[in-house]
């Protein structure tokens, strides 16, 4: 891992830290002016449920502009309703 690669590291993880708080003012100032973030939603069958999530983050100029988190699709299947898929 390069210098900036280690930096923007520690700067995911101090941001996931404050981000943790749930208290904006802690982890906005990690956030670009208009940063991209994926969130958590209830299903299409209206439940709330928790899962396994790999985060992504774009970096640029020490500012988190960017973040993705992708669910793992194992955990989640019976919670969605993906009968549309089948009439197909």
């Amino acid at each position: 891992m390069n210098e900036q690669e280690t930096k923007n590291l520690e700067l995911v993880l101090e941001y996931l830290d404050k981000f943790g708080t749930f208290d904006p003012e802690q982890y906005h100032p990690y956030l670009a002016e208009n940063p991209t973030y994926m969130r958590r939603a209830p299903t299409n069958k209206v439940e709330d449920h928790e899962n396994i999530y790999g985060m992504f983050f774009e970096v640029r100029d020490g500012k988190i502009h960017t973040q993705v988190e992708l669910l793992d699709f194992r955990v989640s299947t019976e919670m969605f309703d993906l009968t549309a898929l089948e009439r197909g």
